[in-house]
């Protein structure tokens, strides 16, 4: 039996928030606000466009560009205000430095997004150099759609943007998914020539032939992967493995019959986040368990397949990425029973016999 695998990558569109926010007056006359673009958010509070949405919060962090203590504005939740103001701030209002230039580091969200944390900080450090996130459990935090913004270095208020009839222009905000997803597993059975087949021969109930099949797709696990690292965000955006245990998700358990037409293990909106990490060899593994059904003209006879692979042979590039929706669409085929009917050659012999009498 032939087995296929083929994987679709997209690439999540980088998420666009800009903010409006406040800081406390030195010298200043001009109010910090955030500029964001309002959209909503996709289900299970992740963001599927291009848009930042207005329930949700942010941290953001200041430094100055200048001699002595560093640090404007210390990590701070960033809200949306509605009218008559309609801005992104902080609940304290920060001011623009008159001749200094700000350094600004943001996260999202602000809190753990799953039921029994929302009130519970996401707990980033920060220097001058960036952000720091320690011990991130991914396996723990399933709903929470960890983000890091672009660094905006040398800020004045002169480098915000106006958006959206806003009173005031406000610091560039543009958010990035710090966090791998699997998105989907798919199943198809295809002929010799990785086109879609129908095994059952276009039957069903009540018209089953000898010689139908139906595939059923039971488990789907991915395996050994590491799931606790140490995000570093500044000019780039890095993940540290620090725990080497690994840990394994059971994907799909069911009994999905799959066959011309795809079956999807996910419904839309579903997922599974993953920490970016390097794929290798004999490492992180795709587990997948079926069963071929073939008619044989009274009954069912069930041939379970179980298969076990390495991610790195699937996923060509080697890695999970951060910002990067993965779908594996997964392919099955059989070897058709074919005849080679030869015929033997007649082997010749012969007898000698005398007749003596």
């Amino acid at each position: 039996m032939k087995k296929y695998f083929y994987l679709a990558v997209a690439a999540c569109a980088a998420l666009a928030a800009c903010s409006k926010n406040e800081v406390t007056p030195i010298d200043v006359d001009q109010e910090i606000t955030f500029q964001t673009v309002v959209n909503k958010a996709s289900s299970r509070a992740m963001i599927d466009g291009t848009t930042y949405d207005k329930t949700n919060t942010f941290g953001t962090v200041a430094y100055a560009q200048s001699t002595g203590t560093p640090l404007y504005i210390p990590i701070s939740e960033v809200k949306y205000y509605n009218l008559p103001k309609n801005y992104w701030s902080t609940e304290k209002a920060y001011y623009w430095p008159k001749k200094v230039e700000l350094t600004f580091y943001s996260y999202s969200p602000y809190y753990y997004q799953e039921s029994g944390h929302t009130s519970t900080k996401i707990n980033f450090t920060s220097t001058k150099d960036g952000l720091t996130l320690n011990n991130y459990s991914v396996k723990d935090h399933q709903e929470t759609d960890l983000m890091v913004a672009d660094p905006q270095i040398d800020q004045t208020p002169a480098t915000t943007k106006a958006f959206g009839g806003s009173w005031a222009a406000g610091v560039p905000t543009i958010f990035h998914h710090m966090l791998a997803q699997l998105k989907n597993v798919t199943f198809q059975t295809v002929d010799g020539s990785d086109n879609p087949w129908d095994y059952t021969n276009g039957h069903g109930d009540g018209t089953w032939e000898a010689g139908d099949k139906q595939f059923q797709i039971n488990e789907v696990k991915i395996l050994d992967f590491y799931e606790i690292g140490k995000l570093n965000a500044g000019l780039t955006n890095t993940w540290d493995i620090i725990n080497p245990v690994t840990a394994s998700y059971d994907y799909y358990t069911g009994t999905g019959i799959f066959g011309q037409v795809a079956f999807s293990t996910k419904a839309a909106g579903e997922y599974y986040l993953l920490l970016p990490q390097d794929l290798t060899t004999g490492g992180q593994k795709l587990y997948i368990k079926y069963t071929i059904k073939t008619f044989n003209g009274s009954d069912w006879v069930d041939e379970p397949v179980e298969v076990t692979t390495d991610l790195k042979d699937i996923i060509t590039t080697e890695k999970w990425e951060m910002n990067k929706k993965y779908t594996l669409n997964i392919r099955v085929s059989l070897n058709q029973i074919y005849w080679d009917p030869q015929v033997a050659p007649w082997t010749e012999d012969s007898f000698d016999y005398t007749v003596t009498d």
